[in-house]
């Protein structure tokens, strides 16, 4: 009997589509930044507070700024730091951070954003009165007491990055460069000010990033935000066909 090759029904041999897949979170770069700030807010406390060597460019770069500068810049910066240290604004700065975490139905990270700020301030402050001494290493005329770091610099730049991290991801480079100067401008002020030393405003700088990155690590370890999606494709076979006699 002759066989006749006909064409059969194919058989179905492509895969099932595959759901999509997050990829898991890197812990190191929060974790890396965290143990970076760190350091750097040690050894700006180690270096220019506990020697006599860093207290005498502390002073000489204060003198400097504070004596070279205008009346009226002066009198601006005072202002500013006011501005800066007021409860009010503070408080609306944490509620606005708040919903946008809320517009961007991303409470938990809004609520993680909002905590940077109270957060690094209260560390600020009690690190300054409670913990950290600031021994008598050589003449200060102008500041006597322990002003590492400063509050109201702490202050305005874990506003910044508390902002950074609860925005959208497209507007976070702008950002970043706006926080960048207005932590800079808030530094600059309370030295010109003759409010803190030059150390103090790079303390408070690496204070403020070790609570950002705290944050961002929490946000990260549970999954907070929003990971790059990785599509899966499925693999594509040919039909084959039977033979039948």
């Amino acid at each position: 009997m002759p066989l006749c090759a006909d064409s059969a029904t194919p058989i179905r041999t492509t895969a099932p589509p595959r759901h999509r897949r997050r990829a898991a979170p890197s812990l190191r770069g929060p974790a890396l930044g965290l143990a970076g700030c760190l350091a750097a807010f040690l050894a700006g406390y180690f270096g220019f507070v506990l020697t006599a060597t860093g207290q005498r460019w502390d002073r000489e770069l204060f003198a400097a700024l504070t004596t070279n500068t205008s009346p009226a810049l002066q009198e601006g910066s005072d202002r500013l730091l006011e501005l800066i240290g007021q409860i009010a604004i503070l408080l609306g700065s944490v509620a606005v951070i708040l919903l946008i975490g809320i517009a961007r139905k991303r409470l938990a990270v809004g609520l993680a954003a909002a905590a940077i700020i109270p957060c690094a301030i209260g560390a600020s402050r009690l690190l300054k009165l409670f913990v950290l001494t600031r021994p008598e290493l050589g003449p200060d005329t102008s500041l006597t007491h322990n002003s590492f770091p400063s509050g109201h610099a702490t202050a305005a730049t874990s506003t910044g990055l508390a902002l950074l991290l609860v925005a959208p991801r497209r507007a976070r480079p702008g950002l970043s460069l706006l926080g960048g100067a207005w932590a800079l401008v808030a530094g600059f002020a309370v030295v010109i000010a003759g409010w803190h030393r030059p150390s103090d405003a790079l303390g408070a700088a690496a204070l403020s990033g070790a609570v950002y990155c705290a944050a961002v690590l929490i946000c990260r370890r549970r999954r907070l935000l929003v990971a790059p999606v990785r599509t899966v494709e499925p693999l594509r076979r040919p039909a084959r066909h039977r033979v039948h006699s």
